[in-house]
């Protein structure tokens, strides 16, 4: 498996990368790559989240999901997936928005 740094230039949407504060193996990939996708005028950030791999989850779900809920990640989700769509079928489609249940 290539590293994500790999393609951090290449982020379509803006990016989350959430790790454990005890991870620090993470942090040496995450904040590397989330540089380099903002060098390149993408909005991505690396973040610590207190705890290790498992202890730092529900902390890291709700980041992601409260991210997703503010963000314009959706007209951005819908425009790749119509995008996508496109490129299979040789015709765009029409996707509604990524919904979040409350």
């Amino acid at each position: 498996m290539r590293s994500p740094k790999v393609y951090a230039a290449s982020f379509k949407c803006p990016v989350r990368i959430y790790y454990g504060a005890q991870e620090t193996h993470f942090a040496l990939s995450s904040q590397p790559t989330a540089k380099l996708a903002r060098d390149h005028n993408v909005d991505v950030q690396a973040i610590a989240v207190d705890g290790g791999h498992v202890s730092a989850l529900e902390a890291e779900i709700k980041l992601a999901i409260d991210f997703f809920r503010q963000s314009s990640f959706r007209q951005d989700l819908t425009y790749i997936l119509a995008g996508a769509n496109k490129a299979k079928s040789g015709a765009a489609k029409i996707h509604t928005p990524l919904t979040l249940a409350r």
